[in-house]
């Protein structure tokens, strides 16, 4: 899913496990996130800096 830098919607949406492509240095973080399927996961900047991704770039999501 591509990464939208923003403000998160806090208190609506499910739990998400969110986590970046890489082997080298993978990271993930629990969200709780309104998605809908083919837009853009919008992350805050504290979540995105967790990551290690900016904008555009692709993370994985598994709900929880």
């Amino acid at each position: 899913m591509p990464v939208k830098i923003g403000e998160r919607v806090k208190g609506v949406g499910r739990q998400y496990l969110v986590s970046n492509g890489q082997l080298q240095d993978y990271r993930a973080v629990m969200l709780e996130l309104d998605y809908a399927p083919g837009k853009p996961v919008t992350l805050d900047l504290d979540a995105a800096e967790a990551l290690g991704v900016g904008e555009g770039a692709s993370v994985r999501l598994v709900a929880v």
